[in-house]
């Protein structure tokens, strides 16, 4: 497997070092349990699971430890990394605390693939808030635009986290929504340092997803730093890397923006490599 090796490089490293705007050299998905809806109102919001990056005739495929792909080419990295795992479920809000990210041993942060949900990250907590979720308690809009699977919805879904887990204003909030970035009814909960940003590409109708990655950073504000991924599934597309902004913060990085790295993409990296070998 060291020919692949060479080829792919390592896809952690990637993770931490892409600037915003490159290109991914693979399509990247998740698979096994993580690419399903996992949970109930019994089991945890979150776990640490040990993850490895494979890849395949489809790209690179990041599954739990003891899952391989049917059709694997080879490895984009030696052995496990720990991640904490953060996955969805529908009509529910998905959290961990930044002060339950302490584990030493866990440099990697991973969620679910977001198709209409919205990734939040604050100094105090980190979410993934599903499409669906709504308010249990909190009054509901009667505004016909605000029904269910509407941003007021999942506004108020985030709303009541906050004084279920008894949080303070966070100082800063940012989210990235698959919406238009109304700022009517804007999360933030009174943050005086707020951000919205949207995976939904300019002129596009539907399909385009994203996928969040974070890492342990000693230089972000709070020991961590979130990149995520855009692509369209139902395009040929490479997947664009993107940085989520938090204050103070200059992530460690090595790509130049828009930089494609890619060689002619999955087959010609292939193309590029055996020409050298001959």
């Amino acid at each position: 497997m060291g020919l692949f090796n060479k080829i792919t490089g390592k896809f952690w490293d990637d993770v931490k070092q892409a600037r915003e705007g490159h290109k991914s050299k693979f399509c990247v998905r998740l698979g096994a349990r993580f690419a399903l809806e996992q949970g109930n109102s019994v089991d945890p919001d979150w776990k640490i699971e040990s993850v490895q990056a494979f890849l395949d005739q489809d790209g690179i495929v990041i599954l739990p430890e003891g899952d391989t792909p049917s059709h694997q080419l080879g490895w984009m990295d030696q052995g496990l990394v720990k991640a904490y795992w953060l996955p969805w479920q529908r009509r529910e809000v998905k959290v961990i605390l930044l002060s339950e990210m302490s584990d030493p041993n866990v440099d990697f942060f991973i969620t679910s693939e977001f198709s209409g949900c919205r990734f939040v990250v604050t100094d105090k907590y980190i979410g993934h808030v599903a499409y669906s979720a709504g308010p249990r308690f909190l009054s509901r809009p009667t505004n016909i635009l605000n029904r269910r699977g509407s941003s007021v919805e999942r506004t108020l879904a985030e709303e009541e986290l906050l004084q279920m887990y008894r949080l303070s204003t966070p100082e800063w909030h940012r989210s990235i929504s698959y919406g238009d970035l109304s700022t009517a009814h804007a999360p933030g909960f009174g943050s005086s340092d707020t951000k919205m940003l949207s995976y939904l590409k300019k002129g596009s109708m539907k399909g385009d997803r994203m996928i969040v990655f974070g890492y342990r950073d000693p230089a972000s504000c709070i020991g961590w730093n979130f990149k995520y991924l855009t692509f369209n599934y139902m395009k040929k597309e490479k997947p664009i890397w993107h940085i989520i902004p938090l204050p103070n913060t200059v992530p460690s990085v090595r790509f130049q923006a828009g930089e494609d790295t890619s060689k002619g993409g999955f087959w010609g990296c292939f193309k590029d490599t055996f020409r050298k070998r001959k």
